[in-house]
């Protein structure tokens, strides 16, 4: 977006982490950060996998989050005076929108009368491929929530099968009707459905580079960016860069994530890391760790709530 701004077209972005930088003009955000907690709290990985070790109660808990956030989000009075044209006179030339599971959104392609590209910084979810007429197979097409298998056992190629059904059910009988019916409460009783708008989508972007596994088909209108969202890499704060140089063998930094809390993992899990990280004496560990509460740690592991990622790797 930012990009797009220093090219002198105007923006009107809504996001959960604005950038707060009031010397941008011809700059709007519209701050839902107050949506995360709604996304932590009913989106468990952790507790999913634990109770269930299977994709499906993932996917239920991201359907349930996702929908709630639709419904708080189009109750926003900044996105009310949104929809009445109280921003930009109501004229928007493209609507770009997360490419996952918010398909309410797309409505604004349609209360605009604008183009509709969708994006990704992750993969793309079976639907997503499909929109753009980009061929899906149970077993080798990629898909976000799925694992990369190079050769898969028939139990996986079935594991595979099951998912990819179940998949396709819950999309067209959950996700989908739940969130038309809440987008028609704002975007009026003719807006098309939501399955119409998503397969009307122009282009979609991913951030992801398949060109590290295996060849899949690819229609023109999948745009992979890569890694083009890595900034050049700054000095590191003085404490790391003196533990990393003093990593006579190397380092290793372990991150789940945002999604993913550490400290939220079973003591036993938890227990399995720190036993592997101290039998990797030679090797300094960085780890991402979320919580206040510290364990007992090997004198090879120092853990922090955030690390610049980037400029470490």
């Amino acid at each position: 977006m930012t990009e797009l701004h220093s090219r002198g077209h105007e923006i009107v972005i809504i996001t959960s982490h604005p950038m707060y930088n009031t010397s941008l003009i011809n700059y709007t955000e519209i701050d839902i950060s107050n949506m995360i907690p709604i996304w932590k709290n009913e989106v468990k990985y952790n507790k999913c996998k634990h109770e269930d070790d299977s994709f499906t109660s993932v996917m239920n808990a991201l359907g349930v989050a996702c929908t709630e956030i639709c419904k708080r989000l189009f109750d926003m009075q900044e996105l009310k005076l949104l929809d009445q044209g109280n921003v930009l006179n109501g004229t928007f030339d493209l609507v770009m929108t997360g490419w996952h599971m918010h398909p309410c959104t797309y409505g604004y392609a349609y209360h605009f009368s604008a183009p509709l590209i969708g994006i990704s910084s992750l993969g793309l979810i079976y639907e997503s491929h499909r929109s753009i007429g980009n061929p899906t197979h149970p077993i080798y097409s990629m898909e976000m929530f799925q694992p990369y298998l190079k050769q898969p056992t028939f139990w996986e190629k079935l594991e595979r099968l099951e998912y990819y059904i179940w998949n396709i059910w819950w999309w067209h009988s959950v996700i989908v009707p739940q969130q038309d019916k809440i987008a028609r409460q704002y975007f009026g009783k003719n807006m098309p459905y939501l399955e119409d708008l998503k397969n009307n989508v122009s282009l979609v972007f991913t951030a992801v580079q398949t060109n590290y596994y295996a060849a899949v088909p690819k229609v023109r209108a999948l745009v992979e960016l890569g890694p083009l969202h890595i900034k050049e890499s700054k000095p590191l704060p003085k404490d790391l860069q003196v533990y990393l140089d003093r990593a006579e063998f190397g380092a290793i930094y372990f991150s789940l994530g945002t999604n993913v809390r550490s400290d939220k993992m079973s003591e036993e899990k938890i227990t399995m890391f720190l036993e592997v990280f101290a039998q990797l004496k030679d090797f300094r560990i960085i780890w991402k760790w979320d919580g206040d509460e510290k364990p007992e740690l090997p004198p090879n592991v120092k853990i922090g709530k955030w690390f610049p990622q980037s400029d470490i790797l």
